[in-house]
């Protein structure tokens, strides 16, 4: 069985290898420099009359509403399945309260995994707009150095 499936992956490997495109569209910073690739970035975003169907100011309330709403459902759900848990675990036999033990570690790993995953969203989002002011700003000194 497992020689069967080294071989499935063996020809799915072969065939991607095989159906590498010719072309590459990406240019070096040797070709055009670095102003170039955000110039045409920017002329990929932006439509005929000159207004971009993408920017901060329509993207960045959208996803601050969605990031709010789901961190307050987070909340609530974590809060309440916490207040019911510990009503059971006071109000329960010894039995029940070894029951609910054993489903705080699942309750724990959800709460990690919940809020975790809140912070790494926070984390990105605040380290990519750092990272485009930056380099919109390096752009800007590149252009007028020009």
């Amino acid at each position: 069985m497992s020689s069967y499936i080294k071989h499935i992956v063996f020809t799915l490997i072969f065939i991607s290898i095989l159906w590498v495109p010719n072309k590459v569209f990406a240019r070096s910073v040797l070709d055009g420099g670095i102003s170039d690739i955000v110039e045409d970035g920017r002329k990929f975003l932006t439509l005929d009359d000159g207004n971009s169907p993408i920017t901060d100011s329509k993207i960045k309330p959208v996803s601050d509403y969605i990031y709010n709403v789901l961190l307050a459902i987070g909340i609530v759900l974590a809060l309440a399945i916490g207040i019911i848990l510990g009503i059971q675990f006071i109000l329960g036999s010894i039995e029940e309260q070894a029951k609910i033990k054993e489903a705080l570690i699942p309750y724990v790993i959800a709460c990690i995994i919940i809020f975790g995953g809140f912070t790494i969203w926070k984390i990105v989002v605040d380290v990519g707009n750092n990272m485009e002011t930056e380099l919109e700003e390096s752009v800007a000194e590149v252009t007028s150095d020009e």
